[in-house]
C-alpha cells in the first residue's frame, strides 16, 4: 500500500502495469507478476481539482473522502490500454490518497 500526497500540481498519465515488452519489466514481473488491478482510496475531499482522469474512457473521478476507485490493469490476460490514468492538477488545497496494487502472485514467489 502507498499513501500519496499531492499539493498544487498534477501527476502525468501513466499505466500501473509493467509492459512485458520493455526489458526493465522482466525482473519485477518475475518477483510478483503483473499488477492486475489497482485500488485508489481518497483520504480527503479536494477543494478544487485533483480529479483522477482516465483519458481513453473520457472519465473523471472527483476525489471525495472515502470514495474508492478500482480498475483492471490487465484484461483477459493482456495489458489494458484503457487503464491509462492521471491526476488533474490540484487547484486549491491538497490531495491525499492510498493505492493498492493486486498482483498475480505474492511478491518473491
Amino acid at each position: 500500500m502507498q499513501v500519496l500526497h499531492y499539493s498544487v500540481g498534477e501527476y502525468l498519465p501513466h499505466f500501473d502495469y509493467f509492459d512485458p515488452a520493455l526489458p526493465g519489466s522482466q525482473p519485477v514481473l518475475a518477483q510478483g507478476g503483473q499488477r492486475i488491478m489497482t485500488f485508489i482510496v481518497y483520504l480527503n475531499t479536494v477543494e478544487a481539482g485533483g480529479e483522477t482522469l482516465f483519458p481513453a474512457l473520457d472519465l473523471k473521478v472527483q476525489p471525495k473522502q472515502g470514495r474508492v476507485v478500482m480498475f483492471d490493469n490487465v484484461s483477459n490476460g493482456k495489458i489494458d490500454p484503457l487503464s491509462l490514468h492521471a491526476s488533474a492538477p490540484v487547484l486549491v488545497g491538497e490531495k491525499w490518497a492510498m493505492t493498492r496494487w493486486i498482483r498475480e502472485r505474492r511478491w518473491g514467489s
